[in-house]
């Protein structure tokens, strides 16, 4: 096949198919059953991320707003779960638009500036994603298991102060790794549907902030957990009792929401970041099942995008009273 010929889906196993100055990467096998990008194989996938988008976009907004109009809401954990779901929208409004172009016209039409800007912002809201994960739990371990200390180290500024360190550490990294993650002209991945290269560096610093953020996250889960044991056999026991044991309730209430956010953060980033490693070291690596998983892999991380905020947010009975003041006409008024 000769260069410069358009890169449809009938031509992608090409290495020599462009389209717009991007190329595919090496030869890759047809997906077979519902994973394939023909019609009518492509439309349960469509449906999917159409789905996901939808989700994203009102149960991120609707966290973002409640928080930001509800004097009530204006607290620790809510300003970090709001930082989660900017990041959340970000991605999904980035990334999802264009595996849906390539599911619908069947050919990536995107150049070299697309790419850059995909790969930028694939890093950057990746790993502040993952960092926010962290902060949110470390943050809740201190609220149950350092309730004297707590009001102290999560003061407002310091929140921001966090919020700001974890943006800027992200952007730095998008930034230093970005040119690392180009190539003249770019690759085209067919199985997970975006133009980013699989560099090896991008996969060894996505590990270094992935363990590091899950280190963290299962950690304080673990010190909540040990914690939680403690006071209920103190509850059990009639040690503790009326306002405190209440009180400690709701606090396991939040942890057991944190837990779920944690949970379901490393059930969808755990598989994606394994398998694009592994496929960025061993780029040769082109068998059906493997193109299988990198395109499951991929539409599992978008699950994370559309329900970790929510289920933290909608299990909070402050939150669910703010956001259905905030349905009312008077709402807005309400609040000021």
């Amino acid at each position: 096949m000769e260069p410069g010929r358009n890169c449809t889906m009938a031509n992608f196993t090409s290495v020599n198919c462009t389209a717009g100055n991007v190329t595919t990467a090496p030869p890759l096998p047809s997906l077979p059953l519902i994973f394939a990008t023909a019609f009518p194989e492509s439309v349960p996938q469509v449906v999917y991320l159409l789905t996901v988008l939808v989700l994203c976009l009102l149960g991120n907004t609707a966290v973002i707003g409640t928080v930001w109009l509800d004097e009530r809401l204006h607290e620790p954990p809510n300003f970090l779960l709001s930082g989660l779901c900017a990041a959340d929208i970000l991605y999904d409004l980035l990334i999802v638009p264009v595996m849906l172009n390539v599911l619908f016209t069947r050919h990536y039409t995107f150049g070299q500036t697309a790419c850059d800007i995909m790969a930028f912002f694939h890093i950057l809201c990746t790993f502040f994603s993952m960092m926010m994960t962290g902060a949110i739990s470390f943050e809740r371990y201190h609220f149950i298991c350092h309730p004297m200390q707590y009001h102290n180290k999560f003061t407002g500024r310091r929140i921001w102060g966090l919020l700001s360190v974890c943006l800027s550490g992200a952007t730095l990294t998008a930034c230093c790794m970005l040119p690392f993650l180009r190539s003249d002209p770019p690759f085209f991945y067919p199985a997970p549907m975006y133009c980013v290269s699989h560099a090896i560096l991008s996969g060894v610093v996505g590990w270094i902030f992935f363990m590091a953020a899950g280190s963290l996250a299962t950690y304080s889960q673990v010190r909540i957990y040990l914690e939680a044991r403690r006071h209920l056999r103190a509850i059990q026991a009639g040690n503790i009792s009326g306002h405190s044991a209440e009180d400690f309730r709701k606090k396991i209430k939040s942890a057991v929401t944190t837990t779920a956010v944690v949970a379901i953060w490393w059930l969808s980033e755990f598989p994606l970041i394994t398998v694009e490693t592994i496929l960025g070291a061993a780029p040769h690596v082109t068998s059906v099942g493997w193109q299988v998983t990198h395109r499951v892999s991929r539409f599992a991380y978008f699950i994370s995008t559309c329900s970790n905020p929510i289920v933290f947010a909608f299990r909070n009975r402050q939150f669910r009273h703010a956001f259905k003041k905030l349905l009312r006409p008077q709402a807005v008024h309400s609040f000021n």
